[in-house]
């Protein structure tokens, strides 16, 4: 606990009092982020400067993620996570980012505890008994190990739900602007060689580039959400553009804009 608030004082030294609450979820899923990173290092380097019987890897990696999950339930309004509708995209894209790199290191450290993780919802205790024995010189190693699968469900749930909102975001953004672009008049302009064409192509293409540049920054290639993202973006293209497409031929230039846009946005 006092390394998670060591971290996360950290990542708000530069953090107005008056940026609200976003920029808080922000550092305190930086200090998770860089907590997360450290678990190859406390196996690989420091687990051997102990004896054996304490299972440094083991109670640093229920440990690191019982605090971590705390922190992101509360800021996410309980395992329902009724405040996800306030986050923004990249907000979310972190969440879902964070939670498959905790995922993956745990079943890196445990394998095999990835196949006893179900859907099934169990109640979420931060104050669950300790995972030391009795005496505190060893750990419970069943206690741990049953502390982690608690976690790692309730987390694969935000995730899912972070996932969805993300999802739903997406849609709706992807919406607006495929609107705006379709209905507002384009910019004509004619090259050298006398095709005649519009800045369409390039408008939607920024967009389009600007939403991909932000779910590959966030998102691993074989990530589910990714793919689905990009799907939502290209369907609902196609829907905005079959619904705008008569403006664009309304007179012979306009018809020859449009088949020359066209052409490019193949």
């Amino acid at each position: 606990a006092r390394i998670f608030c060591g971290g996360y004082v950290l990542t708000v030294d530069d953090i107005q009092e008056n940026d609200g609450d976003c920029h808080q979820f922000d550092a305190m899923l930086s200090a998770a982020t860089i907590l997360v990173s450290e678990v190859d290092v406390v196996r690989e380097r420091i687990q051997s400067c102990f004896p054996p019987a304490w299972n440094i890897e083991l109670l640093w990696l229920s440990s690191l993620v019982r605090i971590c999950s705390g922190q992101v339930l509360r800021r996410l309004g309980g395992t329902e996570g009724n405040n996800l509708v306030c986050f923004s995209v990249k907000q979310l894209l972190d969440l879902v980012s964070w939670i498959g790199k905790v995922i993956e290191a745990v079943e890196g450290c445990h394998p095999s505890l990835s196949s006893r993780v179900t859907t099934t919802k169990r109640q979420w205790r931060e104050d669950r008994p300790s995972v030391l024995s009795p005496d505190e010189k060893m750990v419970d190693c069943d206690a741990a190990r049953e502390h982690l699968l608690l976690d790692c469900e309730v987390l694969w749930e935000v995730h899912r739900l972070a996932q969805e909102e993300f999802l739903i975001k997406t849609r709706e953004q992807a919406i607006a602007f495929f609107t705006t672009i379709y209905s507002s008049p384009p910019l004509h302009h004619r090259i050298n060689s006398g095709c005649l064409s519009s800045s369409l192509c390039e408008d939607l293409f920024s967009v389009i580039h600007t939403h991909l540049s932000l779910l590959h920054e966030h998102l691993p290639p074989t990530s589910d959400a990714l793919i689905m993202a990009i799907c939502l973006i290209f369907f609902h293209l196609r829907s905005i553009h079959l619904q705008y497409r008569i403006r664009f031929l309304s007179n012979l230039e306009r018809c020859i804009v449009a088949a020359n846009d066209f052409y490019r946005m193949e």
